[in-house]
């Protein structure tokens, strides 16, 4: 997750979110701005003066249905503390990644759960419309979005067969 600044909408940390008995947890992996090696001085418990780079700063998300509820997320910046809930969205990880590759010139298969209705397809290529939109942009250029194909897990899983690298 690539955190952005709601003031100058630049990167400022990457943030890894990973599973950890039965509850998400997030870590800063990676500063982005030029405070690499600010501290936490504001933080109210034992990150207090601990390093922001390497710091947790989401925990106890658990799942419940189709979110994850009753976490609790840090804003090092301030040192408050935040009730946190979590709901994945369809597509949006996956067609960042897929606008990287496509930069750089990699066919793109964009998968996505099928649409209930129409266009079973109809998930990812909403995705991929959508990256048209972010700011920052991930895409080099909004046509390049055109080189990313939708695709379902239910009429094109074949289609994984022919493929190079399957994230």
């Amino acid at each position: 997750w690539k955190t952005i600044d709601d003031e100058t909408k630049q990167a400022k940390a990457l943030i890894r979110i990973v599973e950890q008995g039965g509850a998400l947890i997030g870590r800063i992996e990676k500063v982005l701005t030029d405070k690499a090696d600010a501290v936490c001085d504001l933080c109210p418990d034992d990150r207090k003066g601990k390093p922001v780079q390497g710091m947790t700063i989401l925990t106890g998300l658990k799942k419940d249905g189709d979110e994850w509820t009753g976490g609790e997320i840090l804003d090092p910046n301030n040192g408050k503390l935040y009730r946190a809930k979590a709901k994945l969205a369809d597509g949006v990880m996956g067609a960042q990644i897929a606008a990287h590759l496509v930069n750089a010139q990699v066919d793109v298969l964009l998968y996505d759960l099928p649409a209930k209705d129409g266009d079973k397809s109809a998930i990812a290529r909403r995705a991929i419309e959508g990256l048209k939109k972010l700011n920052p942009a991930p895409l080099g250029h909004a046509d390049l979005a055109a080189f990313v194909v939708p695709a379902n897990y239910e009429d094109d899983l074949a289609k994984l067969g022919e493929c190079d690298l399957v994230i």
